[in-house]
């Protein structure tokens, strides 16, 4: 039967009317289901409550309980860190349908797709916990330390608002702007910080700074190396002009521990091995201030030096520690080092470790060679502890720095298939050993890798200075048999040209010092018959001088060396015969000998000994602290008459002005050197004219050196770098009309007896004074100029009667 539209429509209608009425009727079991027509007449459904009992819609998401899909069988467990001073980060150990609802709901909730984890704002920290904790124990999440809930609440004062007037003026203003917000870190950190700037940004200048703004808490205590002891103790006398030089002690040995005790001393500066031997002194000194420069060397928590200055250092107020590179490798290094700022900071060096070096247990113990968390200890130590600015941040006019590998070329490896062999066991013993030798067996890889790539390192070298072009253009460099020859020199007057332009200014004394006093050469040829020669070194020279005349470029030093040794024992006895000489010339005063071997400067203090000459000594072996005391007797007591000096130790740096005579026994192939040396002498403040006397001797290798000194000497003119030169010198000849001089005298002497340096007996020095003291000022000057000692000039009486060399020469003579 077929209807038509109307007849539909009028059905559909009454159906829906039927089924309107059939559900408002309260027996109905569906409950209350409301129907309405929507656009177009179509009728939407809303699902309620029936009798009670939810219906399911077939689009509504499903209601999830948070308490279901929780694992029973395994914990979930997560880690909480800092990424940022405002923001922490969760990483849970796996995917947990309830925390991620809990992270859901919190308000200031990221995700970071890169690293797939959550993070969120540190001010919902407490209610992230408080979530977390109802789903313990099957979801644990590792709580924020306090330490660093602390760092990142804590209000610091503001650096800005800081006002260095405390700071003493001539330091004040020398800090450059950046290195003023160094100080002003530090004081906002109440003196106990780090200050971990680049290399050669004046760390030194903002640690005095802050020192000196803490004056109040003096005495103040610099541990650096041995080596920048001295520099130290210049840069505080220099910077803080207030401290008086004698209230600045450098604790070198057990004679300074009393100047360290006194209680005048302001300012104790000591080297960190010192710091271990010393240690109750320093602790009984009560330092309020301390500063530790280049402390990168207190890594090692287990280091003597270490203990002793966590001692020193926990009665201190202020503690500042200095280095470029606090860190040299990973973040166990800083621990220490940031206990001495805070001891009470992490706890323990466990808690420490496990955090920021994912310290494992191992069968070893502690494994704390790795790191965690660096982000987080990144903002500790910029917050809390330390400042540090690089080169590119504060030297905008700084040039760029660049840098490359280069893989040498394996050809040139000094490979043998044992040497292949060996260093691939090292490498298989390195790779196999366990955390706490791994050091050791690297090292002994490194250095049979050194051997091996040393012939590669000097090809790479010489490929440089010829890809350069300096080498071939200026040194009239040459391909040989042996590789480039760079001994020579080319277009010297366009290097000196670019030297002048680019990169130097050089005037020389006759130029700048229009009143200074002449100087004059001398080249002095020593008696043949005084040499000690036998046939045997006669013929040991002979073959020393054709072995450097036919070696190689590259082996001739090393000839030169052997055959100026040998010729060094043999000039000594005409070296001795002719100070002895000097001695007795007149008009002769204070002198300086040079020498280069300890033999002759040996030789030549036991000739002055023999004639009761007092001199000083200054070679290698002199120690540092006491050289400038031997210059100051040799400059200002008149008795002391020679200096005896090492060229290679006392050549420069230091001020001999008194002498009127330079004597080179020996020479040196470097014509540098030797200007050095004479320039002791011949400086402003000296007084007279400054004669300088080379002693040579023939058929030695004096024959070969002097001709080659003056050869570099008409380099180093050309270039614009020297004006001095050999070929004015006068020539003598040394006389020898004494038969006294082959006997030699029995002569002693106690080394007890005389001051450390010196032949200066102890107790002549407090007569010699006694003496001076009772004359005049005149007469003083008179008998320094006449080159006469104090006791010489006492009574004719004493001089009469006074010990004489002749007295030991005609003991010893058998009649």
């Amino acid at each position: 039967m077929s209807c038509s539209k109307e007849e539909i429509e009028r059905k559909r209608l009454a159906a829906i009317q039927k089924r309107q009425t059939k559900l408002s009727s309260p027996n109905s079991p569906l409950g209350n289901i409301s129907i309405s027509n929507t656009t177009q007449g179509s009728p939407s459904f809303t699902a309620q409550n029936i009798n009670g009992r939810k219906l399911y819609h077939p689009y509504k998401k499903p209601e999830i309980n948070q308490s279901e899909n929780i694992p029973v069988t395994k914990v979930v467990s997560g880690t909480i860190y800092l990424i940022s001073e405002s923001r922490f980060e969760v990483n849970p150990s796996e995917f947990c349908v309830p925390l991620i609802n809990i992270f859901k709901s919190l308000p200031s909730k990221c995700y970071d797709a890169n690293t797939k984890l959550w993070n969120f704002s540190i001010e919902d920290y407490e209610q992230l916990m408080s979530k977390v904790a109802p789903l313990a124990p099957h979801v644990v999440l590792g709580a924020l330390p306090a330490y660093v809930l602390k760092v990142v609440r804590e209000n610091i004062t503001d650096p800005n608002n800081i006002d260095l007037t405390p700071v003493e003026a001539t330091l004040r203003n020398k800090l450059m702007p950046f290195q003023e917000d160094g100080v002003r870190f530090g004081i906002a950190h109440r003196g106990r910080c780090m200050i971990a700037d680049d290399m050669g940004l004046g760390k030194t200048f903002q640690a005095l700074a802050i020192a000196s703004y803490y004056k109040h808490n003096w005495p103040l205590l610099i541990v650096t190396t041995s080596s920048m002891r001295d520099t130290w103790q210049n840069k505080v006398y220099e910077l803080l002009p207030s401290v008086p030089l004698m209230n600045i002690v450098t604790l070198s040995s057990g004679k300074d521990t009393q100047l360290v005790a006194d209680k005048q001393t302001e300012v104790v500066i000591v080297s960190y091995k010192i710091t271990s031997m010393h240690t109750d002194l320093l602790k009984s000194k009560n330092f309020g201030v301390v500063i530790l420069d280049e402390s990168h060397h207190l890594k090692s928590n287990k280091s003597q030096c270490t203990t002793a200055l966590v001692r020193v250092c926990r009665g201190a107020a202020r503690v500042l520690l200095l280095s470029g590179t606090p860190a040299l490798s990973r973040p166990a290094e800083l621990y220490t080092q940031l206990l001495l700022i805070d001891n009470k900071f992490f706890g323990s060096y466990t808690e420490y470790g496990k955090r920021y070096c994912a310290g494992r247990q191992t069968n070893f113990g502690w494994d704390m060679s790795g790191q965690s968390n660096l982000a987080e200890l990144q903002i500790l130590l910029q917050k809390k502890f330390l400042i540090r600015r690089t080169k590119e941040q504060v030297l905008t006019t700084l040039e760029s720095k660049t840098r490359e590998t280069v893989l040498l070329d394996e050809s040139l490896l000094q490979f043998s298939k044992e040497d292949q062999k060996e260093l691939s066991e090292m490498a298989d013993t390195w790779r196999a050993s366990r955390p706490s030798d791994k050091h050791s067996a690297l090292i002994s890889y490194f250095t049979e890798s050194a051997r091996v790539k040393t012939p590669a390192i000097c090809k790479y070298i010489k490929q440089v200075i010829k890809e350069e072009g300096v080498g071939k253009r200026y040194c009239a460099g040459r391909q040989t048999h042996f590789g480039w020859d760079m001994s020579g020199q080319s277009n010297l007057a366009e290097l000196q040209i670019l030297l002048q332009k680019k990169f130097l200014i050089r005037r020389t004394k006759d130029q700048v010092l229009t009143t200074l006093e002449s100087k004059t050469r001398e080249t002095v040829l020593l008696d043949e018959s005084l040499l000690q020669f036998s046939k045997e070194d006669q013929k040991e020279l002979s073959e020393m001088a054709d072995t450097w005349r036919a070696s190689r470029p590259s082996d001739k030093h090393s000839a030169l060396i052997s055959y100026f040794t040998e010729s060094a024992r043999v000039k000594t006895p005409a070296i001795c015969k002719y100070i002895k000489q000097v001695i007795k010339e007149e008009g002769v005063g204070k002198f300086l000998v040079f020498a280069h071997h300890r033999s002759v400067v040996q030789a030549v203090c036991a000739a002055l000994d023999q004639l009761n000459t007092r001199y000083i000594c200054i070679d290698g072996h002199t120690p540092s602290s006491s050289r400038a005391e031997l210059v100051e007797r040799f400059q200002h007591v008149a008795a002391c008459r020679c200096a005896v000096l090492s060229l290679t130790a006392a050549g420069a740096g230091i001020t001999l002005t008194a002498a009127n005579l330079v004597l080179f026994a020996e020479l040196h192939w470097n014509p540098g050197m030797l200007m050095q040396a004479e320039s002791r002498a011949h400086r402003i403040g000296c007084c007279g004219e400054v004669r300088v006397r080379y002693l040579l001797a023939n058929n030695t290798a004096d024959d070969f050196i002097w001709p080659m000194l003056q050869n570099k000497l008409d380099v180093l003119n050309n270039v614009g770098l020297s004006g001095d030169t050999f070929k004015d010198t006068t020539i003598t000849h040394q006389g020898n009309n004494n038969i006294t001089q082959y006997l030699t005298p029995n002569y002693t002497k106690n080394k007890n007896d005389y001051i450390p340096g010196t032949n200066i007996r102890k107790n002549s020095i407090q007569q010699c004074d006694m003496q001076q003291n009772g004359k005049s000022a005149t007469e003083q000057c008179d008998m320094q100029q006449n080159g006469k000692s104090a006791t010489e000039c006492t009574k004719n009486e004493e001089s009469f009667l006074e010990h004489d060399q002749d007295d030991d020469l005609l003991a010893n003579l058998e009649l």
